[in-house]
């Protein structure tokens, strides 16, 4: 009876260790990439050719306090794809010279709609856009492949959705009243691998590019190869899928006169603030004239951990931004 008793004991014993074993085991991570040692392919320039194609589907009016803005709302094709992209375009009423001009890249997987939510904290009655406008800015927002009202499948900031991006810059470039001197582009979050790419494949001469607080690899999109903002099936060694979808990668090759990177002391989604300091160490190697944050912070500066100029408050993001804008166009 004992030794019967043992038996069952260790068959249990087994499962248990068998069970334990399958759990341990699918909370591992199976990769071989070593964000310290990577080496990423070099990028080499393309060139767009194809005819803008494009219609005008609505105008609207609408005022906030004394603002006249006017919407206007197209759709545009993404030439890779055929896809006809959802776009609306943000100007002052009074505008009677050439204005400057930004385009805002939403963050995650994320569609126009996340770029009309309110503005910081001091007045919740208008919106990013607005607040952009009412400085007089001109403002394209728009949907990505598959997002929103666009048609497409969603190609996680990919080849496909950075060609779409540069059209809409090709687009903004020849727009009514915008100085093709003064364009910049503004992307939140996961938006900085659709930006990146853009700028370093296309290699477009823009006046200032601002991102806020982007994972720059794909350790930090995957939130350490275990998840994050990435299609079903790919894991860290999915090579052809991280090389269009990795900041680093591009930054190099950037032509733009300005680089801002804005982080707050609590990142949105990282434990750290690592990505923004990979992401502006990298820059000052390369590019012309990086910053971290405001005015006050030095340019083409080396930082670590414990000096990193941060934001004490998130709110305050918003305002940085809009601020550098200003500076960088007027």
């Amino acid at each position: 009876k004992n030794y019967f008793n043992l038996i069952c004991l260790s068959k249990s014993m087994k499962r248990i260790f068998i069970i334990f074993f399958i759990v341990i085991s699918s909370c591992s991570i199976d990769t071989s990439y070593d964000p310290e040692t990577y080496d990423y392919e070099e990028v080499e320039k393309e060139i767009l050719l194809t005819n803008i194609s494009f219609s005008l589907i609505e105008t609207k009016e609408d005022s906030f306090k004394s603002i006249k803005i006017i919407q206007k709302d197209y759709l545009i094709e993404n030439p890779s794809t055929g896809s006809q992209w959802d776009v609306s375009v943000y100007s002052h009423k009074k505008i009677s010279e050439d204005a400057p001009a930004v385009i805002l890249v939403p963050g995650g997987i994320g569609s126009k709609k996340d770029l009309l939510n309110h503005y910081g904290t001091a007045d919740k009655e208008i919106s990013i856009v607005e607040k952009m406008v009412s400085e007089g800015f001109i403002v394209l927002i728009f949907s990505a492949e598959g997002r929103g009202e666009s048609e497409g499948e969603i190609d996680y900031n990919g080849y496909d959705d950075q060609d779409g991006l540069y059209n809409l810059y090709r687009f903004l470039v020849s727009y009514e009243n915008v100085d093709e001197e003064k364009i910049g582009i503004v992307s939140f979050s996961y938006g900085v691998a659709m930006v990146s790419g853009m700028l370093g494949r296309f290699q477009p001469e823009i006046l200032y590019y601002i991102e806020w607080e982007g994972p720059v690899n794909r350790d930090y999109v995957s939130t350490g190869c275990t998840g994050g903002v990435v299609k079903e099936g790919i894991t860290c060694d999915s090579e052809d899928y991280w090389v269009e979808r990795e900041a680093l990668r591009f930054v190099p090759y950037f032509k733009i006169d300005h680089l801002m990177i804005v982080q707050t002391e609590k990142d949105h989604v990282q434990d750290i603030n690592q990505h923004s300091l990979d992401f502006n160490n990298l820059a000052i190697k390369y590019l012309p004239w990086v910053r971290v944050n405001g005015v006050d912070n030095s340019i083409n500066t080396e930082y670590n951990l414990e000096n990193l100029p941060v934001l004490s408050e998130k709110e305050e993001y918003q305002e940085t931004i809009l601020e550098a804008m200003k500076e960088f166009t007027e």
